[in-house]
């Protein structure tokens, strides 16, 4: 796990690093977030398959998020608003919502 400068993580975040996780600089994670870097297919009982999760830098994720093992990168400039589950990666300068989570804007400059 590699988490960069000015990296803010607050109360009861859940970062499965069992794929590894890279923390750009200036994210913000708030509280209540969950992560997942392994998945066991269809079978809880079959062996985990991992994957990384790289989030990017100046990353705001909202709180109460869910990031699935899918997802291998979130990019720079994000934002990702309360409650959303993350399903698939996201690209950089926008802002995603819902469930599964889906751009509601792009290209913004900057947080």
């Amino acid at each position: 796990m590699e988490i960069c400068d000015d990296v803010t993580l607050t109360e009861n975040c859940r970062i499965d690093f069992s794929g590894g996780v890279k923390i750009g600089k200036n994210s913000l994670i708030s509280k209540n977030v969950i992560t997942e870097t392994h998945d066991h297919g269809f079978d809880p009982r079959n062996k985990p398959t991992s994957k990384q999760l790289v989030i990017g830098e100046n990353v705001w994720i909202g709180m109460n998020t869910i990031i699935l093992s899918h997802v291998e990168r979130i990019g720079d400039n994000v934002i990702i608003s309360v409650g959303a589950v993350v399903t698939k990666d996201v690209p950089d300068n926008c802002i995603v919502a819902g469930i599964p989570a889906k751009i509601i804007q792009s290209k913004m400059t900057s947080l």
